[in-house]
């Protein structure tokens, strides 16, 4: 068959051909998706108690609206429970609603449950490369040589030599904070007054380095990391 009726045949077969090849992916992927859920749900040893949880979005619909906190703790007592779990989108959740069950698993058992939160993109040698920070370090050796390392400077006894600098850094402080009593929208300045304040205080008891002013250039670059920072971890 020759023609513009042959050409409108082979068209709508290609047209056919496609949709029938969408399907097909779309249903394959759902396949995968609804397997994979269903391998996460069963894997595993004994769970806290959770609410109904839902294919690919978990407990997402089951957590009630408005501040975390608050909607954690309505839940916990619905499940009648200090600890619950939940799943959102394939990650794993365990919140710990007292002080009694966070004392329980994060101090008495802290070997098995204790750890740092896993931060890739600020960790990964690729990116930001920060695995060796201190503060970044999963429970390990390495973190426990570190951790013995500041004890000898961050004890209880040790840091009264601290007291005096830290007296200094309030006083500037303070003014910065009694300029704010009548500003209308504080919470900005208090922010970067307090960041301003801790960054200055670090520096001059790591390194005997004292700020000159808001612009200066140390501050200024330790400002611009810390946020680059942030908004690393908050794509982790």
């Amino acid at each position: 068959m020759h023609g513009p009726v042959a050409h409108r045949i082979n068209g709508m077969a290609y047209t056919s051909l496609t949709y029938d090849c969408i399907y097909v992916s779309l249903s394959l992927l759902l396949l995968a998706l609804i397997r994979r859920w269903w391998a996460t749900t069963q894997a595993g040893g004994r769970r806290p108690p959770s609410p109904m949880s839902f294919p690919i979005v978990g407990n997402l619909f089951s957590i009630p609206p408005g501040l975390e906190y608050i909607a954690y703790v309505k839940l916990g007592k619905q499940l009648n429970s200090d600890i619950i779990s939940l799943k959102l989108f394939g990650y794993d959740f365990v919140v710990l609603n007292s002080f009694r069950a966070a004392a329980d698993m994060l101090d008495k058992r802290s070997s098995i449950y204790s750890d740092r939160l896993n931060t890739p993109m600020v960790q990964d040698p690729t990116l930001f490369d920060w695995s060796s920070n201190t503060v970044l370090l999963r429970y390990s050796d390495v973190w426990r040589s570190n951790r013995r390392m500041l004890s000898n400077w961050l004890n209880a006894r040790a840091v009264t030599q601290f007291h005096a600098v830290q007296e200094q850094q309030v006083q500037p402080l303070l003014r910065r904070l009694v300029c704010l009593v009548n500003d209308p929208h504080p919470f900005e300045k208090v922010k970067h007054s307090i960041f301003i304040n801790t960054a200055s205080s670090m520096l001059k008891l790591a390194y005997g380095y004292t700020l000159q002013a808001d612009d200066d250039p140390v501050f200024q670059d330790i400002h611009h990391t810390t946020k680059n920072v942030e908004v690393a971890g908050m794509f982790t």
